[in-house]
């Protein structure tokens, strides 16, 4: 495989970029993301050799003429904490940072506990886990009301 794979796929005018995702988690990031839902053109790739990913090979995802809100740059965080966010505008990368784990995520993952709160029908109680991170690529969450732990996100 030559070093100029990531040639192979068009570069985008404006819009952005999400590289050096670990391959394994390129299909969560599209559903999380929602990306079937986007009107705009956007591709992936996908076992790419990458020097920076663990394991040596690396995903991207490139969204045309798409910003994405920091909620869901947090969401991306929690499956592949080693993405790279590429800011495009005129086919230049004008800003380029690393997604961030957030310290809580509000109403978009599930608890794992079946009969906490949160899984219920009635009140007003919305998921708030916590996340902490243990140094490894995928974070633990702990539920604020039930106190579970877990490390599977299961999405709203």
């Amino acid at each position: 495989m030559s070093k100029n794979n990531d040639s192979m796929i068009k570069q985008i005018a404006s819009g952005t970029v999400l590289d050096h995702i670990p391959p394994s988690a390129i299909p969560h990031i599209i559903n999380a993301l929602k990306l079937h839902d986007i009107k705009t053109p956007w591709t992936m790739g996908n076992n790419f050799e990458s020097r920076k990913t663990t394991g040596g090979y690396k995903g991207f995802i490139k969204i045309t003429d798409h910003y994405f809100e920091q909620s869901e740059l947090d969401l991306v965080a929690l499956f592949a904490s080693s993405t790279m966010v590429n800011i495009i505008e005129n086919y230049d990368v004008v800003r380029k940072y690393p997604v961030k784990l957030p310290e809580h995520v509000e109403k978009l993952l599930k608890c794992m506990n079946p009969t906490c709160i949160t899984n219920q029908d009635q009140g007003p109680f919305t998921t708030t886990l916590e996340v902490i991170k243990t140094g490894k690529e995928t974070p633990h969450f702990l539920c604020r009301y039930c106190r579970e732990l877990t490390t599977e996100i299961i999405l709203r």
